[in-house]
């Protein structure tokens, strides 16, 4: 099992840690299920499943906007926000609460190693993530691919370029 997810919204391509981003999901609903039923967006019985899948299992391609529309996914950008500084405000998460947090049937939120990790990289991500949607994040360099949550902070991964991505004539 990878440590990886690749993820997308349109043309922007990345990369995440799993841990970050299974952290980040999972505070995202709870975030969305704290709030009265009435005032849940109307798109969230469409994803939370899937959401739920993503925050335990790795190595799933994830679609950052999710499917929605641009109304819908600019909530959506606003509850990655939102999550992402209730993740910051935790401060540390630990094994102990990962192995607790059951988020999708009997699976817990992915938790690497066994030391207490900062989280401050799944709240950059969570950042990250609504940047993408509203178009504010900066384009990685040329050759590189953006790849957010690591423990190291975000950081790039250079890409490969096959034959015919460099010359589409071969």
């Amino acid at each position: 099992m990878s440590k990886t997810t690749p993820a997308d919204l349109g043309d922007l391509d990345l990369w995440i840690y799993d841990a970050s981003l299974s952290l980040l999901l999972a505070q995202l609903i709870s975030v969305v299920e704290s709030m009265p039923a009435d005032q849940r967006p109307s798109w969230w019985p469409d994803v939370v499943h899937d959401l739920r899948v993503h925050a335990a299992v790795s190595d799933l391609y994830f679609d950052i906007g999710r499917g929605l529309d641009d109304r819908d996914r600019h909530q959506l950008a606003e509850l990655y926000d939102k999550a992402a500084d209730g993740v910051r405000a935790r401060g540390v998460f630990t094994r102990e609460e990962a192995d607790a947090w059951l988020i999708h049937d009997d699976l817990p939120v992915i938790f690497r190693g066994s030391q207490p990790a900062d989280t401050a990289p799944a709240a950059r991500l969570g950042h990250a993530l609504a940047a993408i949607i509203r178009g504010t994040l900066p384009a990685a360099p040329p050759g590189h691919t953006w790849f957010y949550g690591t423990p190291n902070g975000p950081g790039t991964i250079a890409t490969r370029q096959t034959p015919s991505a460099r010359n589409p004539a071969t």
